[in-house]
């Protein structure tokens, strides 16, 4: 599931332009692994929620 305003920001930065590649959307210039990635942005997120009012459903 992608959030509505999480798609349109894909969009902006070039999605369908990546979309069936071996290339990256996010940080395509990165030398890390995808997992390393996942683990840093999802870490970066869980952060960015701490210091909001955003609740999880």
């Amino acid at each position: 599931m992608i959030y509505s305003d999480f798609e349109v920001f894909l969009e902006r930065i070039g999605h369908d332009k990546y979309k069936y590649s071996n290339l990256y959307v996010l940080a395509p210039e990165s030398s890390y692994k995808r997992e390393t990635m996942i683990g840093l942005i999802s870490k970066a997120f869980t952060q960015f929620l701490s210091k909001t009012d955003i609740t999880k459903n």
